[in-house]
This record gives structure tokens, sequence and C-alpha cells, in this order.
């Protein structure tokens, strides 16, 4: 019952301090960035695939309360949302052209060369065997299909997930008890973007392009996540 107890109380410890530095994110312009940035990469590249298609289906991995895949619906003719878990915002963010599944993103339930764009914003990091749900996007993507993956820099000065600083320069071990103990999850400290880079080309995925984007434009250096863009090819 003691261990439960600090348990407990270090994880209420990590909440308000996730809470607090959320708060200070926000303050610095950290949300209302970034969701401008990624809804303009998406338009952009979905107005990219309509010209060479008359009918686009767009996937969103990992959609959370899915106002991506609702903003897809507006570009796409069908969109569809996956995640592990329902949420109450899919309710009223269902459309006509959109639907959404519970499903694990390392075995997607539709069919081989089914989909024209894939997105994967903020979620490899937090699955084991990361590397299946490319594997995956690679099987459903039909050619000439583009994934974007959003992948936040886990070994940023201030890791943008937690929003701890300096825990990249932790031992594993104790970046881990930090992250079990304090937010009830791990993080893939493997998911880097060189490992992601080579898990797109191992799953016949062109790499198109990589960029930064910063999450705070008042503090640079401190933290940002990378996008990639990849395109499905046909095997040599």
């Amino acid at each position: 019952m003691i261990l439960l107890e600090k348990q407990r109380q270090r994880r209420a410890t990590g909440s308000n301090l996730q809470k607090f530095l959320a708060k200070l994110a926000q303050r610095h312009g950290l949300y209302a960035s970034r969701y401008k940035v990624y809804t303009s990469i998406l338009e952009r590249f979905v107005k990219i695939i309509k010209e060479s298609k008359r009918r686009v289906v767009c996937l969103d991995l990992g959609c959370g309360d899915g106002f991506f895949t609702r903003f897809l619906a507006g570009l796409c003719d069908l969109s569809i949302g996956i995640d592990l878990n329902e949420h109450s915002a899919w309710r009223y963010r269902w459309k006509n052209n959109s639907f959404f599944i519970v499903a694990d993103a390392r075995r997607i339930p539709l069919y081989p060369s089914s989909v024209d764009l894939v997105i994967i914003i903020s979620l490899l990091k937090h699955v084991s065997n990361w590397r299946s749900i490319i594997a995956e996007t690679s099987r459903i993507l039909r050619l000439g299909g583009l994934v974007i993956i959003q992948l936040p820099n886990l070994h940023a000065l201030i890791e943008p997930h937690t929003k701890v600083p300096f825990i990249s320069f932790m031992p594993v071990h104790l970046r881990n008890l930090i992250t079990i103990n304090m937010f009830s999850e791990t993080l893939q400290w493997d998911c880097t973007l060189q490992e992601v880079i080579q898990a797109l080309k191992a799953s016949d995925l062109k790499i198109l392009g990589v960029f930064h984007h910063a999450y705070m434009p008042k503090l640079k250096p401190l933290a940002f996540s990378y996008f990639i863009i990849a395109m499905k090819r046909e095997i040599n």
C-alpha cells in the first residue's frame, strides 16, 4: 500500500509538472504554431496527389480525437481515422466521407494498395515495435502514394512529449523510470530520424524530403520535430 501511494504521488507530481510545462509551451506559441504548420503541410500534399488521381483516400494513423481526420475529410474523397482507443470527440467529428476504426496501427484492417495518403503524427514514439507500423503503411499504400510522418525529437534539450529538460542526456533506464513512474508510459528512444528513415527505405518507401519544425519560435534551439515525406515505389 505504501509503495502504491508513493507511485500515485510520483504520477501526480509528473502530471502537474507536465501541465505546467504545457502551459508554458502554449504561452510561447507551441500549439497554435504546430497546428497551423501541420494543416498547411497536409493541404499541400493532398493537392499534389489530387492532380494525378480522381479519388483520394487518406488515412490518419493514431488519430486521437480525430482533428486531422476531420481536416482531411475536407480535402480528400474519403478520410479514415484509426486509433487503439475510441475517443468521445469522434461522435461530432464524423462526416459523410470520414469514419473511425478502433484498431492497432501495427495491424491495419485495410486491403493492400487501398490508400493514397497516410499521416502518422506523433505516434511512432509511443509504440513498441514501431517499425511494423511502417511496414503496414507500405502494404496499404498504392504505388505513388505518400506517407507523412511527424516525428518529435526525443533527444532535444527539452523533450517535446514529457517536456522534461535534459532527459535525453540521462541513461536509458533512468529515462524509462521517469516516464513510467511520472507519466505512466514508456517512450521508444530508438525512434530517431535516422532509424525511421532506414525503416522506410527497408519497406520500399522512397524518401522525398525531411525538414524541421520548431515547436517554440522564441526558443528554436530547444525543441523541434521532424517531418518526413516518403512515397511508395515499385519493388526493384
